[in-house]
């Protein structure tokens, strides 16, 4: 399926603002100590932990564990759609 990323976008900063607001400010929170994100479809994202957690969608971005599966990364990122 083909996303409209204007629409995708404006949805998430809308809509969506409140999960995206969490996500900056987290994600704020982790490259302080150091994490570096990754891109993946429209939203960014950071591998942290241990594995077998899962993730955790926060707008447009979203936090996976060190597995980075990508059932997982399918999965968190069609909560942002």
């Amino acid at each position: 399926m083909k996303i409209n990323k204007p629409l995708y976008y404006i949805l998430n900063l809308t809509w969506g603002l409140p999960l995206t607001l969490i996500g900056i400010i987290v994600s704020l929170f982790l490259l302080l100590i150091g994490e570096k994100p990754k891109r993946y479809g429209g939203c960014w994202y950071f591998s942290i932990g241990r594995t077998n957690w899962g993730g955790f969608e926060m707008g447009l971005f979203f936090l996976s564990d060190k597995s980075e599966s990508s059932y997982i990364k399918n999965h968190e990122y069609g909560h942002s759609i």
